[in-house]
């Protein structure tokens, strides 16, 4: 998904007014950015905090202000920068975190991101991106770039960059893969490529499946999110994010504050809350998780034929 970060180049280009600032890294993944526009280019240093204040200062004084960095950095360790300085001002910086979730697998979990979005749903005026492959990330860095506010995009990495087979989507569309009623494979960010496996997997089973991709969190659009819960008894969310606060959590309080007692059934499959040391590669973690396609797509077997 990290190539739909050239499209920061081509916005640079076409508005001064466009900064890129990172935390001293992503310099070969911006080498064309800083040669092309290197008066729009700020390296701040492994100070994180004092980064999202910086860019916040830059927003007030008309900027258009993108900070990089790895998840967990410009999310978790500012967070008190994000609230006061940033989103309490509604300042216009978009914050994209590279590689969330598990993606630095074998760093170990200093370097796991899996509550940012719990976080930064709980800060008031942030719109919050889940993009789940390069269409949608790029539909979503555009999104942001029009946005008058703060914005959060979460990019990960997935085993396909292209998962849909054209963009023809708005950012808060409901992307739908099949029209399937048994049961909803409901998506949001960097597992799509592993929904879509476990998809098939149940289609090639006859199970009567659909695949849907919400690429915006925040706000989420209840009306279509009540529609479409409704075509289904049997619902499994999925994001590479703790159990808590996350895409499971945003869609159990939708049916919640609706008086959906008990329709529809709904399992969400994430990260654990609970300590975990595990080490390995991203896919490695997946797997042990259960978020890979395969063990998607044997949980959800075992949902619907309880």
């Amino acid at each position: 998904m990290k190539k739909s970060l050239a499209l920061l180049t081509d916005l640079a280009q076409k508005d001064k007014d466009v900064l890129l600032v990172v935390g001293d890294l992503g310099f070969s993944l911006f080498d064309d950015f800083r040669q092309k526009c290197p008066n729009q280019f700020i390296n701040a240093g492994i100070a994180e905090q004092n980064m999202l204040s910086v860019a916040a200062g830059l927003a007030l004084e008309g900027k258009k202000v993108f900070v990089y960095s790895i998840a967990n950095f410009p999310t978790l360790r500012a967070l008190e920068q994000i609230k006061n300085d940033v989103a309490y001002h509604h300042a216009n910086v978009k914050i994209i975190s590279g590689t969330g979730g598990l993606n630095y697998g074998n760093l170990g979990m200093s370097h796991h991101t899996t509550g940012d979005l719990a976080a930064l749903r709980a800060i008031p005026d942030i719109r919050i991106y889940n993009p789940g492959d390069v269409y949608e990330a790029q539909k979503s860095i555009i999104d942001a770039y029009n946005h008058n506010g703060t914005c959060y995009i979460r990019i990960g990495r997935c085993k396909t960059n292209f998962v849909h087979e054209n963009d023809h989507f708005n950012v808060d569309d409901f992307i739908r893969i099949g029209s399937g009623k048994d049961v909803l494979l409901f998506n949001s960010g960097a597992l799509l490529a592993d929904a879509k496996i476990a998809y098939d997997l149940l289609i090639k089973d006859k199970i009567k499946a659909s695949l849907v991709s919400v690429p915006l969190l925040k706000p989420i659009n209840n009306e279509k999110m009540l529609k479409l819960l409704s075509e289904f008894h049997y619902i499994v969310t999925l994001d590479e994010h703790s159990v808590v606060g996350g895409f499971g959590s945003a869609v159990s309080e939708i049916v919640a504050q609706n008086n959906i007692a008990t329709h529809p059934l709904i399992k969400e499959i994430g990260i654990p809350d609970e300590p975990y040391f595990e080490i390995g590669d991203h896919e490695y973690l997946k797997d042990f998780f259960g978020l890979s396609g395969e063990k998607i797509y044997h949980s959800v077997l075992e949902f619907i034929k309880k």
